[in-house]
């Protein structure tokens, strides 16, 4: 019978090592660690952009970085601390909350997009989610413990401008994110939500992703390894939930291209949504390159968006 607890045992020490590989694999990560992007990652993207766009792109994100600006931090509800770059041209300007995506900065996933938002005129408070770049933290976890953050930064930013407009703008887990901070207690300074490419789901978007790599039968495994390691829990009803209850006016952006996170992601978030809303598709974007591949199309959009609800002066949606 010796043999038979040996051999248990060894199976058990293999189940929890696995389950612990594939958290550390998909929720964990070193902030400290990780590089800034300065070159396109997409061979599809790169084969539709000249390399002059694509250099055009790295000095966007270096631009960002190199902007004066003034570093905040703010302790998260869980005692993390988190840290952010706040850029102002205009005291009397709306602040926009830029939230980026899984894995990503913010300097990269906005680029773009950073400068069509503050070549409209908005102050910028552009923030290091946890367990990214100064941000403390080793767990991502896909927007459930983010929200929370974002709701903090949301407080910190309606104290420090008492009365200012706000607008929550978020790429990928970041779109995810700020649309699951609706369903929370948010200060009446927040006027707006802008969620590009956003996912509904923690778990349609890790279903996705398995079936993009042909590991669905890993799911279980998966759902474990979340649970146990990282403390999430993918059954939670994630952004899909929020925006069913949502007052605040979303914006939905999607490349119809997007092999990350599928497109019908917002069409279904758009369809839930109880509140004013809009869609827009671009039907050449992939993954995050809806501005960097139509930038006048998506200034189109945006512009009037967040000067309506921002400024009071925009074109009817």
């Amino acid at each position: 019978m010796e043999w038979l607890f040996i051999t248990l045992g060894a199976l058990a020490a293999l189940f929890v090592l696995v389950l612990a590989a594939l958290y550390f694999l998909a929720l964990h990560v070193k902030p400290k660690r990780l590089r800034i992007p300065l070159a396109l990652p997409n061979e599809s993207l790169q084969k539709r952009m000249k390399d002059a766009d694509m250099a055009y792109t790295m000095e966007l994100t270096r631009q960002i970085l190199e902007m004066p600006h003034e570093k905040i931090e703010l302790r998260s509800f869980d005692g993390l601390r988190l840290a952010a770059r706040l850029m102002m041209q205009d005291e009397a300007a709306p602040l926009c909350i830029l939230c980026h995506g899984y894995r990503g900065h913010a300097a990269a996933d906005f680029r773009g997009i950073f400068q069509q938002v503050w070549g409209l005129g908005y102050n910028i408070l552009l923030i290091n989610e946890r367990a990214h770049w100064e941000s403390d933290g080793g767990t991502i976890s896909l927007g459930l413990r983010e929200k929370r953050d974002v709701q903090c930064w949301a407080n910190y930013a309606a104290e420090r401008f008492p009365g200012k407009p706000i607008a929550l703008y978020g790429v990928s887990m970041g779109a995810a994110t700020v649309l699951s901070t609706t369903a929370m207690e948010l200060p009446a300074s927040v006027r707006c939500v802008v969620a590009d490419c956003g996912f509904s789901t923690p778990r349609g978007i890790v279903k996705f992703v398995l079936g993009q790599l042909h590991l669905g039968f890993l799911y279980p495994l998966v759902f474990l390894a979340m649970r146990i390691f990282g403390r999430v829990d993918l059954n939670d009803p994630g952004a899909l939930a929020a925006v069913k209850n949502c007052k605040l006016p979303i914006l939905f952006i999607h490349g119809e291209k997007d092999t990350f996170v599928p497109c019908e992601m917002s069409r279904e978030m758009y369809e839930a949504a109880n509140c004013e809303k809009q869609l827009v598709t671009f039907p050449n974007a992939t993954h995050l390159h809806s501005c960097l591949m139509n930038e006048q199309e998506y200034l189109a959009v945006i512009e009037p968006f967040l000067e309506k609800h921002l400024r009071g002066t925009g074109a009817e949606l």
